[in-house]
């Protein structure tokens, strides 16, 4: 199997969603990662981040999305209380579907088919993953951070169509709570 490397993913990524946001009054930016901007009604920046570790011929990787309000549009330079990640913003539903998607996903990685995730358990018996990935059987909470896994191009463009069908509300709500702020 070939990498799917971050590059792929961008390009992915931008693809799939650029005529959705340009629709919402966005402007892809020229930058190394996937981000576009907003100057009205409120500053708005939103963008994609790899996982820094790269792409495992075992478990892929993943990436997420964060948006952020104010100046600078420069994607991570605003102050962490105008930012969110994507998954702190879904409503209890949609984690649920994003959710189910995760586990679709991890469940077909290389490393789950051959039963090779390392997990060792916790003070109060949890089990924690601590090599791979696993399904769970609940969304995590609102606050966690959830980052989308890929093996291939086809894992990132269902992540991107699922965006598509939120990325107006959740634009809605950062912008409501952080303007509330």
């Amino acid at each position: 199997m070939p990498v799917f490397s971050a590059r792929d993913v961008h390009r992915t990524l931008h693809s799939t969603l650029q005529a959705c946001l340009v629709a919402q009054g966005l402007r892809s930016t020229k930058r190394s990662i996937t981000a576009w901007t907003r100057l009205e009604p409120l500053p708005l920046t939103l963008w994609f981040q790899c996982d820094k570790y790269g792409w495992d011929a075992l478990w892929g990787s993943r990436f997420t999305m964060e948006m952020q309000l104010g100046e600078p549009l420069d994607p991570g330079a605003g102050s962490f209380s105008n930012r969110a990640r994507y998954w702190h913003l879904l409503t209890s539903e949609e984690r649920g579907v994003f959710h189910a998607k995760g586990n679709e996903i991890i469940a077909r990685l290389p490393g789950s088919l051959q039963d090779a995730a390392v997990s060792v358990k916790d003070d109060s018996g949890e089990e924690i993953v601590v090599l791979g990935y696993k399904p769970t059987s609940s969304p995590p909470p609102s606050g966690a951070d959830f980052w989308m896994n890929y093996f291939t191009e086809s894992d990132v463009e269902a992540w991107a169509h699922l965006l598509q069908g939120v990325l107006v509300p959740l634009m809605a709500r950062f912008e409501a709570a952080r303007g509330e702020a």
